[in-house]
């Protein structure tokens, strides 16, 4: 049953500050996120990656909250193992 998926999504730096589109960088950086389907509804989190204590591996994690509305959305009900 498990098929694994694999995103990879690019960092950004809207964060670094308001400039309209006038400052550019370019960043050479990525999130990779593995995801596979589970038969149960259980969620489990794991994160290898730098300051892993920083990084929350329950339902508060954006990744799992965001996967979990659109399971829901879908009416789907399986649980997942997120890397």
């Amino acid at each position: 049953m498990p098929q694994r998926i694999s995103v990879r999504a690019p960092a950004t730096s809207a964060n670094l500050g308001c400039a309209f589109d006038c400052a550019a960088l370019a960043l050479n950086l990525y999130l990779d996120i593995h995801v596979t389907p589970r038969a149960d509804k259980e969620v489990t989190v794991q994160y290898r990656g730098v300051n892993p204590e920083r990084v929350p591996t329950d339902d508060s994690n954006l990744i799992v909250r965001t996967m979990r509305r659109t399971l829901e959305k879908w009416h789907k009900t399986k649980g997942f193992d997120l890397e």
